[in-house]
């Protein structure tokens, strides 16, 4: 701390060269006190049902946990040799709390549907994610085969960023 001014109405200004959280947690027992804080990579994996129409997968992931807050992003980048379905990425920082699943969109190059967007939901008490489809409507469908959607190509690009609750 560089300075603290004290004002007649009680508040406080403090003048710090930025927080600081020791390397290892060290938890408090008041629910109002940010004693978590943490950066680091994951390995984000592509599998498939039929994973032998995959080749030349490389993933990279970076996370920020806050908390019980985690935010990931990551891309994997692969080539489809035939059809794919059933998407799931596997190998998430930590295990999400058991909680409602919660479905936001993702992009993917080569990926075509006659409507709506591909969309990625972390599964409750599990580190891992499926990718659906959510259709002009809004409804949600992780059976409608979503690998089937993306072109047959060399190269594909799955980008992606979610929030989620351990």
């Amino acid at each position: 701390v560089l300075n603290v001014y004290a004002s007649q109405d009680g508040g406080a200004h403090i003048h710090a060269s930025g927080v600081s959280f020791p390397a290892s947690q060290a938890a408090s027992s008041g629910a109002n006190v940010l004693d978590d804080y943490e950066e680091g990579t994951w390995s984000p994996v592509f599998t498939f049902e039929t994973s032998e129409n995959l080749a030349n997968e490389v993933g990279y992931g970076i996370y920020t946990k806050v908390g019980r807050l985690v935010t990931i992003d990551w891309t994997i980048t692969f080539d489809k040799t035939a059809g794919i379905n059933n998407i799931t990425i596997t190998g998430l920082p930590f295990t999400c709390a058991s909680r409602t699943n919660t479905a936001i969109p993702v992009v993917i190059s080569d990926y075509s549907f006659s409507d709506g967007h591909p969309i990625a939901q972390v599964q409750s008490a599990e580190s891992r994610m499926f990718l659906g489809h959510c259709a002009e409507n809004g409804d949600q469908d992780y059976t409608a085969n979503p690998g089937a959607n993306i072109a047959a190509t060399t190269g594909i690009k799955a980008t992606g960023q979610l929030s989620y609750w351990i």
